[in-house]
């Protein structure tokens, strides 16, 4: 399994544009549309529709933790205790109370979202599950994804036909992506049966944007060691030039 590589394409000063994920011949797409919704798109050349992110590549694999420890904690918008710190001091204000207070309030939103998380399917047994925001969830494709040891495991499913009426646009729409092996899951960022989770997923493509475009990437330990034990890699070769 050779390493994962990041690319970006068509970025514009508004965001807009893919990242992509590559693995020997499989693409992960994460593009942000001009509709401003993010999709999730699995190319591969096979029956198998797993993509897998591990530490060969762990800038990006830090990357994708956040993204799963998140939306498995519910913990999206955490107070920034610094900043208040700063404001509470220049108002003169006492900074103990006022970081109580917003913990309290941040702990309610976490169960709440959590609350959620589970009412939606979105998370069962640590597994995140996200329906396809185009369609209803009796046939709407979806991803999964799942924390296994030390890696992450992205897969996409396309669902039945069968529950589809043959008169209607939607069954016209997924017997085309099923008929292209395609595997495309939309996740919008205004009226999603999961928001606010679709926070979760636009951060990670803005951070993913940062890296991609970095001259030089470092690599940290943990992928030194897995790069070493490979006759393929340069064990001296701590920097990777895109």
């Amino acid at each position: 399994m050779n390493r994962l590589e990041i690319k970006s394409t068509g970025i514009n000063k508004d965001g807009l544009g893919t990242i992509s994920l590559i693995r020997d011949k499989k693409h992960l797409d994460i593009s942000f549309a001009g509709n401003l919704d993010l999709y999730f798109t699995l190319y591969t050349p096979t029956e198998d529709t797993t993509f897998i992110i591990n530490k060969d590549n762990y800038p990006v694999y830090l990357l994708f933790t956040k993204l799963y420890q998140t939306i498995i904690s519910g913990n999206i918008f955490p107070i920034d205790k610094e900043n208040i710190i700063k404001e509470c001091e220049l108002s003169n204000l006492d900074y103990h109370q006022i970081l109580l207070e917003k913990e309290l309030q941040n702990q309610e939103r976490i169960s709440n979202f959590k609350a959620k998380a589970q009412a939606t399917g979105l998370i069962k047994n640590n597994i995140i599950t996200w329906l396809s925001d185009d369609f209803s969830s009796e046939i709407a494709p979806y991803f999964t994804i799942t924390k296994v040891n030390d890696y992450y495991v992205f897969e996409f499913f396309n669902n039945s036909l069968n529950n589809a009426s043959k008169n209607d646009l939607d069954y016209f729409f997924l017997k085309i992506m099923q008929l292209k092996n395609n595997h495309s899951v939309r996740i919008r960022n205004s009226g999603s049966s999961y928001e606010p989770f679709n926070v979760c997923f636009m951060k990670l493509y803005q951070e993913l944007i940062t890296l991609s475009q970095l001259d030089y990437e470092q690599i940290g330990i943990e992928e030194y060691q897995i790069l070493a034990s490979s006759k393929e890699n340069n064990p001296k070769r701590v920097l990777h030039k895109k």
